[in-house]
């Protein structure tokens, strides 16, 4: 993602090699934007240590981890890649202000509401979208995306800063004779839970998401110029 970010970052500038708007974001935000590969990568190396521990690790006398402090680290892992994904979502507010009136600097991403009629509401940088849905499909693309994976992706970050941890619970898998960690989150009744897999698909979909803005503005700043 660091090799993908600096070969955007050089494409993203001017026949003088100034960089541009789209440019100048990326390199301000390239630790947020790299940080969600990076605590994934992470998680990915806690989990494999956890559930494969009593195959391998085990006769490793120099590192060996106690059971606590594995399950906490893939705990950790899964923790900061959720933040890392809310954090960079909301980062992109500060492009788009470039690009379009209207929108706070100071504003996240919001969430959406279910009125007692029935009706939808947004904050946020989502309002600003769905009241533009119709005259800009990139709106209309990111409340799609909203409602497909973000809702329940940045879900747990609000339990997870400021009420209460994830933590693990295991299936055995009799295919391949081991135990595979499944976080667990409750809060005010609603309990979440996010396996491997899951969190690799709310990886893939967070850059394939920054992909499609970030061109988008791109050529927004190309007809600009």
């Amino acid at each position: 993602m660091e090799t993908k970010t600096n070969i955007c970052i050089w494409q993203h500038r001017d026949e003088k090699h100034e960089p541009s708007k789209t440019a100048l974001w990326l390199l301000e935000s390239r630790s947020s934007y790299i940080s969600v590969a990076y605590c994934y990568n992470n998680y990915v190396n806690a989990f494999l240590i956890d559930a494969f521990y009593d195959h391998f690790e085990k006769f490793d006398e120099d590192n060996k981890i106690s059971l606590g402090l594995r399950a906490c680290q893939v705990i950790i892992e899964l923790q900061n890649t959720l933040i890392s994904i809310k954090s960079s979502l909301d980062r992109i507010i500060g492009i788009f202000c470039e690009y379009y009136r209207g929108i706070s600097k100071d504003t996240t991403l919001g969430h959406k509401t279910i009125k007692e009629d029935g009706s939808a509401s947004y904050t946020g940088f989502l309002s600003f979208c769905n009241q533009m849905k119709e005259k800009d499909e990139v709106f209309s693309y990111i409340l799609s995306e909203y409602e497909d994976w973000i809702a329940d992706c940045v879900k747990p970050r609000d339990s997870v800063v400021h009420y209460g941890d994830f933590f693990n619970q295991y299936d055995f898998f009799e295919d391949v004779q081991i135990e595979i960690p499944i976080s667990t989150n409750k809060h005010r009744n609603e309990t979440i839970e996010i396996n491997i897999i899951t969190l690799k698909k709310y990886v893939k979909k967070y850059y394939n998401f920054m992909d499609v803005l970030i061109k988008h503005l791109w050529r927004i700043e190309l007809l600009s110029l």
